[in-house]
C-alpha cells in the first residue's frame, strides 16, 4: 500500500524535546524515546535521518510560541548537524522575524492560524517568499485557534479554502487534541479540507501506525506529522512506502 510522506515531529521547549500531549503545553515532559538516550534535539534528530532516512523535519519552538523564549540556537544545531531540511513553527505573529528565520538556515517557516495575526498576512508572505510557507490550520476539537474572532468563528475548511486562495501549496491541518494520543487522525475538519481543497495537506495529530497511514492517504492527506509512533517505534522503516 502507498503510504503519505511521513514528517517526523521534535517539540521543542527549554531545550530539550518534549512529549506533546493533547496542547497542554504547560504539562509536556521531556520525551522517553526508543530510538536514543535523552531527550537532545540533535540526537534524536540524527536518530530520524539514520534510522528512518528522512531528510526533512518540522520542528515547533513551544517556548517562541509562547513568547517564553527561544530554541533557535537548537534548530541551528540540528540544521548544522544533521543537513535536515526544516520546518519551523516560530509562533510568528506577522511577516516581522520571516528573513531572520530564513537566513538562519530554515528551509520552510510556518505561517499558524494560532498565531498570526490575520488571513491576508498568509498571502503577502506566500508573494514574498514563494515556496518557503507552510500554513498551519491550528484546531482544538474541530474549533479553529486564531487570536482574529473572526477566524475563530469561521469552519476550518473555510479557513483552508481562504488560505488555497493565497496560493499556498502546503497546509498543515493540526488537531491540537489529539497530538501525543494515539487516538487515530481522522477526523471530520481533515476529511473537509481534503476534499475541498488541492493543496499537499499534512495531517497532524493522533497517528498509532501503519494501519492510520493507510486510512490517511484514502482521504487524499499527502504528508503526516508523526512522533510518538516513531518513538514507540509502531511504524517502522520498512513501513515507509511512498
Amino acid at each position: 500500500m502507498k503510504y503519505p510522506k511521513v514528517i517526523p515531529v521534535l517539540d521543542l521547549m527549554n531545550g530539550e524535546v518534549v512529549h506533546g500531549v493533547a496542547g497542554e503545553r504547560d504539562l509536556y515532559r521531556p520525551v522517553v524515546s526508543g530510538l536514543v538516550e535523552g531527550a537532545d534535539p540533535v540526537d534524536i534528530s540524527m536518530a530520524f535521518r539514520e534510522t528512518f532516512g528522512f531528510t526533512e523535519i518540522y520542528i515547533a519552538d513551544l517556548d517562541a510560541i509562547r513568547k517564553q523564549g527561544s530554541n533557535l540556537e537548537h534548530v541551528q544545531r540540528i540544521i548544522e548537524q544533521t543537513n535536515l531540511d526544516v520546518i519551523l513553527d516560530y509562533g510568528l505573529l506577522s511577516m516581522e522575524g520571516f528573513d531572520r528565520l530564513m537566513k538562519s538556515g530554515v528551509k520552510h517557516v510556518i505561517l499558524a492560524t494560532e498565531t498570526m495575526d490575520s488571513l491576508q498576512a498568509f498571502g503577502r508572505a506566500v508573494d514574498e517568499y514563494p515556496g518557503s510557507v507552510v500554513g498551519s490550520l491550528d484546531l482544538k476539537e474541530g474549533v479553529v485557534l486564531s487570536k482574529n474572532p473572526i477566524v475563530r468563528e469561521m469552519m476550518p475548511v473555510s479557513v483552508a479554502v481562504e488560505l488555497e486562495n493565497t496560493d499556498l501549496k502546503r497546509l498543515i491541518v493540526l488537531e491540537l487534541s489529539l497530538v501525543g494520543t494515539e487516538k487515530g487522525p481522522i477526523h471530520d475538519a481533515l476529511i473537509d479540507v481534503c476534499d475541498a481543497t488541492s493543496m499537499s495537506i499534512i495531517a497532524g495529530g493522533g497517528v498509532r501506525d501503519p494501519h492510520d497511514l493507510g486510512e490517511l492517504e484514502k482521504i487524499g492527506a499527502g504528508e503526516v506529522l508523526v512522533a510518538t509512533a516513531l518513538h514507540r517505534r509502531s511504524i517502522t522503516p520498512g513501513d515507509l512506502q511512498y
